[in-house]
């Protein structure tokens, strides 16, 4: 999926993060409520590693306050 995805995203001109093995490289496989679903916890440590991908990327919206 995360292929095809790219794929469309290139040929579009619009940007694509990858979010395929996040569960398993970040470690969150234990922060999970049924198995397929992140708990808030999972939710809260994944958001910080989206965070961080699009500001590299220079997407970040605007600063809250």
């Amino acid at each position: 999926m995360d292929t095809l995805l790219a794929g469309f995203a290139k040929r579009n001109g619009v940007p694509f993060v990858s979010t395929g093995d996040w569960i398993t490289r970040y470690g969150v496989g234990n922060k999970m409520a049924d198995g397929v679903h992140l708990t808030a916890d999972g939710h809260g440590a994944l958001s910080k590693v989206l965070s961080a991908r699009l500001k590299d990327m220079n997407l970040q919206g605007p600063a809250r306050g």
